[in-house]
């Protein structure tokens, strides 16, 4: 709590220097109100990122791109994530590809979600936002995209999903059980069925991975062995 105190003060400090980050740090503040002495206000959340975001900082157009779509204004966040994409933010680049893939605020359009979620990859691992390597293997390369001549590609999806799991990204357990386990089924290899166990073995023990989770994952398991009955149970 002292820590919090401490931390919003030299926020505070900093933004009478007009620096740009705090100034978008208090922002935040205001907009979860997860400061116990600070009251949630998204009145003063907003203006800050405003503020921030006149003097062209990304991470405050994003928040205020967030805000925006929160309120309903779609085309004015979509027009906010895509001065950050401009910028090379793999944030915004990657929420792009998500509206592009849905449809959101604008028509649906894989191609632009494919090359969003591809820009979205081109950072440091440092600002790089990983979903975008997640969901490039399980929109495209999991199953492929014929029709913007994506080809079906196993070997970099789970490339791809390995990597998200190393940054925090749990989800990508339960694609890499799916994947090992049809690479068994066409090739009835012992390593596919032990590395998907494997995969199983770990996910399922985590706190990301709920009751339902583990019946969809025997589910899917069960639903796709036709050749021979198979002991998985997770």
């Amino acid at each position: 709590r002292e820590d919090l105190k401490n931390a919003f003060r030299y926020f505070n400090r900093a933004r009478h220097l007009n620096c740009i980050s705090a100034i978008n740090s208090l922002g935040t503040v205001f907009k979860n109100g997860d400061v116990p002495f600070i009251k949630k206000d998204l009145k003063k959340a907003k203006k800050l990122f405003e503020f921030a975001a006149d003097k062209n900082y990304v991470y405050a157009i994003n928040n205020l791109g967030i805000m925006l779509e929160e309120e309903g204004n779609i085309k004015k966040a979509k027009e906010l994530y895509k001065s950050s994409a401009a910028q090379g933010e793999s944030w915004a680049r990657n929420k792009l590809g998500q509206m592009y893939r849905l449809g959101l605020g604008t028509k649906k359009n894989l191609k632009k979600a494919f090359d969003y979620y591809t820009l979205a990859t081109d950072a440091t691992v440092y600002s790089i936002n990983f979903w975008s390597k997640y969901n490039l293997a399980h929109y495209f390369y999991e199953t492929g995209q014929a029709d913007i001549g994506i080809a079906k590609d196993l070997e970099k999806s789970i490339k791809l999903l390995e990597e998200c799991i190393e940054h925090g990204i749990y989800k990508a357990y339960e694609d890499l059980i799916y994947i090992y386990f049809e690479k068994y089924k066409e090739t009835e290899n012992n390593e596919f069925l032990k590395k998907a166990k494997e995969y199983a073995s770990v996910y399922t023990c985590m706190d990301e991975c709920d009751d339902e989770t583990i019946d969809r994952i025997n589910a899917q398991l069960k639903g796709i062995s036709k050749k021979k009955q198979i002991n998985f149970d997770v």
